[in-house]
């Protein structure tokens, strides 16, 4: 079906910011306004909340060798 969503992945109490595969493609992280990260499988299945960051998480990425994850928020921090 041309234009559709192939799934929706729901979790986050608030609006979600950012995305990004891992370099494998194994994993998917999302950030949100909610505060925290969520890492999905490809099948869209929850596998971790990362928690931290005390204000809305507004940007992250994985490392090209996928070993760390970085978050950016609007709590002026960044964490690996």
């Amino acid at each position: 079906r041309e234009g559709e969503p192939v799934r929706t992945l729901t979790g986050h109490s608030d609006s979600v910011w950012c995305c990004a595969w891992s370099p494998d493609g194994a994993l998917l992280v999302s950030g949100s306004g909610d505060n925290t990260l969520r890492l999905w499988t490809r099948e869209g299945e929850p596998v971790r909340t990362l928690t931290g960051h005390s204000d809305w998480v507004m940007c992250c990425a994985w490392s090209p060798d996928g070993a760390l994850l970085a978050s950016g928020s609007d709590d002026k921090t960044l964490q690996l």
